[in-house]
């Protein structure tokens, strides 16, 4: 499988007032700084869980459609299916139809009586365009904003080494249940 993200987030779940009052800076000497280490410290809480936190587009890309009747997506959770492409046995971009996304929004599921369609033997001959992230900055669970201004914290200040250390460990703590086990 590949993946990339086709449509970045529009904004990032802590903003650069939050950051800047848990790290207790007032001046703007170092907002852009700061800026990039929240951008930093969202792509490593999204890396690290699986899950896109402000909604993005994402293009997931297959070599064929699998055995069976789901397919798991790679990120969560997902808000929408844009579309399922494949190119047939001809060559020929088809879009396909026939399935609904699960309760729990991170797999899709064929529907009843339908098949995976048959694709060309070459790589990424199936594409899902899909939406996923919790929506706007609001809707991010706080343990996980938390997180990221821990680890903001952790980046700006660069403390010594048994101190950096223990708030990673209690920064992986915070985000673990949002870890999707099956990644590991």
């Amino acid at each position: 499988m590949y993946l990339s993200r086709t449509v970045a987030p529009a904004t990032e779940p802590v903003t650069l007032i939050e950051a800047k009052a848990h790290l207790g800076v007032t001046i703007e000497d170092d907002d852009t700084r700061i800026t990039a280490l929240i951008v930093s410290a969202r792509e490593w809480v999204e890396n690290e869980t699986g899950r896109s936190l402000i909604t993005q587009t994402w293009a997931a890309k297959f070599d064929a459609f699998p055995v069976g009747g789901i397919i798991k997506l790679p990120k969560a959770p997902i808000q929408s299916v844009t579309s399922v492409a494949y190119l047939d046995e001809n060559g020929d971009t088809q879009a396909f139809t026939g399935f609904t996304l699960d309760a729990s929004g991170e797999r899709l599921h064929l529907q009843y009586g339908e098949d995976w369609p048959s694709t060309q033997d070459i790589e990424n001959a199936v594409t899902i365009t899909f939406v996923a992230g919790y929506g706007a900055a609001a809707a991010v669970p706080e343990s996980i904003k938390a997180a990221m201004k821990l680890k903001i914290d952790l980046l700006f200040d660069r403390p010594e080494a048994a101190y950096a250390k223990a708030l990673n460990n209690a920064i992986l703590s915070i985000i673990n249940p949002y870890r999707d086990m099956r990644r590991l």
